[in-house]
Parts: structure tokens; sequence; C-alpha cells
């Protein structure tokens, strides 16, 4: 290290000395270590700084070391805000690259609208992101939402598998039950929905969403995050009656088809019973464990003559759907 103290105590030659040392090896490290955007521009800006390195060693006029010193300040400069439109050049084709990837996406899966506008308003914040935190949890939002999309069109691949079926065996139309929780899967939830509201038999639909089971399967693992549901299953169903019906929808969502000849005041109580339990669980996985507390949201649906059984489906979907988004408060007990 040079001790500029020790400087003072030398000879005005000596000081000159170095300083030009130290001068020209920060220019030479400017040289160097310059970011090699591209491979022309980058070579004349070293050229620059070594053609003004070897013109500061040359000279002995304090004036002219003075306009070397400016030459290499705009130099940098310079190269500097071709570097920073570099970046910005790079950053504006990376967001058109994944805007044409979500419209070619959102294309081939027909998502509905709800997905479509939450990839739309992902894409915009991305654009506008530029610290990382921002852009991590801007990816996971991401991710939840290519989910929902990816459930979609599984979906809707099931029902035409269904209805495939059906034509040459009717039993087969709803399915088997679902694999992770035992538990009936949405397809026999939209049977019994069809089979009550033709009835007229006083019902209702309880709609259970669990929250953040997205971050058990990315920190612990989907074994993990099966577990979570399983136990969930089991712990809703407690809370049923002999001739209530719990059912799998879709993702982390239950649905549980409650018959019931009290007002709505009686049924909503109820349901907020049902919904407020709490569940807590140390979940590990792989050599890794998270604790886990069960969030819900939940929302109640009514069937009544004149709603049909596709219009309760479509707002069980839309109300999943909305859970997704960050803005989602933490319990919801609106009455559809």
């Amino acid at each position: 290290m040079i001790s500029f103290k020790k400087l003072l105590g030398q000879e005005t030659e000596d000081i000159t000395s170095w300083l030009v040392r130290v001068v020209v090896l920060l220019l030479e490290a400017t040289a160097l270590h310059a970011i090699e955007h591209d491979p022309d521009e980058c070579a004349a800006f070293r050229q620059e700084i070594r053609e003004t390195i070897e013109k500061f060693e040359r000279t002995t006029d304090s004036r002219d070391t003075l306009i070397l010193a400016g030459a290499a300040v705009k130099s940098l400069q310079t190269y500097n805000r071709s570097v920073e439109r570099f970046i910005a050049s790079l950053s504006s084709e990376k967001q058109a690259v994944i805007s044409l990837m979500s419209e070619s996406l959102l294309k081939v899966a027909h998502a509905g609208e709800p997905a479509a506008q939450n990839l739309r308003r992902i894409e915009r914040e991305l654009a506008a992101a530029s610290r990382l935190p921002d852009i991590r949890a801007l990816k996971g939002r991401l991710g939840d939402c290519l989910d929902t999309i990816c459930q979609e069109v599984a979906r809707r691949e099931e029902q035409a598998s269904d209805s495939k079926a059906s034509e040459s065996d009717p039993a087969k139309m709803l399915g088997p039950h679902d694999q992770v929780t035992g538990l009936p899967a949405w397809q026999h939830a939209q049977a019994r929905i069809r089979d009550l509201s033709g009835k007229g038999t006083p019902c209702y639909v309880l709609v259970l969403f669990l929250r953040n089971l997205d971050i058990v399967n990315r920190r612990v693992g989907f074994a993990a995050g099966d577990q979570i549901l399983t136990l969930f299953g089991q712990r809703v169903a407690q809370f049923l009656s002999g001739t209530d019906q719990l059912f799998r929808w879709r993702g982390p969502c239950f649905v549980a088809v409650l018959e019931r000849s009290e007002s709505h005041d009686h049924v909503m109580a109820e349901a907020a019973k049902i919904s407020s339990f709490s569940m807590e669980k140390e979940i590990q996985s792989q050599g890794r464990s998270l604790f886990f507390k069960t969030s819900m949201a939940w929302t109640l649906i009514q069937i009544h003559d004149g709603l049909q059984a596709s219009e309760i489906s479509r707002k069980i979907d839309a109300f999943a759907a909305e859970q997704h988004k960050p803005k989602a408060a933490a319990l919801d007990t609106r009455l559809s």
C-alpha cells in the first residue's frame, strides 16, 4: 500500500513519479476490466485508453496532463453510455420474447380471461422491474400463473376424455377418485351439484382454498405438498355431518356440498366454523423441513333454481383463480 505521508517527505520528483505510476495503473485497470458487451467497441475503448496512457507518460506539461485526463474521462463516459444502451436494448428484446411466448401460450392453451389478465399484468411488472428481489417475486407469481393455466388445460383434456369414454361406457364418465387425497374428484362434485340443482333441494357449496401450498411444493417438494393436501382433507371431513360430501376440486381447492334447510345466516355461521380450524405441522422431505400453518380462504355458494351447475363451476374456478393474486385477503367469507 502506498503511504502518502511518507511520500510527502520525499523529493518532489519522486512524488511525481509515484503519482504518475498510480494514474497509469488506474487507467490500465479501466481498460482491462471494461465490460465486453461488444468486441469492436470494447477494443476501440481499450485502444483509446492505452493511447492516452502513452501520451500521459511522455508529457511534461501540466496543462497537457489535465487535457489528457479530460480525454480519458470522456472516453469512459462514452463507453459507459454504450454499455447502458446495450443493457436497455437487451432488456427490451428479452421482454419482447417473453410477450411473444406468453401470447402464444394463451392462444394454444385457450386460457380463460382471468388467467390471461394475470399473465399480462405480470409481463408489465417484469418490464418495469429493476431490482433483483422484485424480479424473483415476479418469477414466483409467474410460476403460479402458469400452473393455473396448465391445470385449466388438464381439466379440459379430462373433460374431453370423459366425454369420449361416456360414449362407449356411461359409467366411466365421472372418472376415478383423486389419487392424492382419495376423495371424489371434481367431476364427481359437478355431477352431485348438477343432481341437486335439478331436484330443487336446499343446499350450498362450500369452497375451501388452502393457501401457501405452492411454498411447500417449491421448498420441500411435491410429495410434502401432497401430504398437506391429504391431512387438510381429513381435517375438513371431521367438521362435516353425515349427509355432507367433500370433494377435491383442483390444486389446493376443495368443495363440500351441504344439504341445509336452515337460514342463510345459520349456514354462513356453520361454514365459518368449518373454515376456522387451524392446522400446524412440520413437513420433512428429501432432507429439508418446513413448518406449515394453514391459511385458508373460503366462499359459500347457494344452489337455487335458475343457477346452472356450469355457472356454479365457473364461480368455483373464478374464486380459486382469485386466490393466486397477492392482494387476496387472509380470509374470504362472501356469500355468492
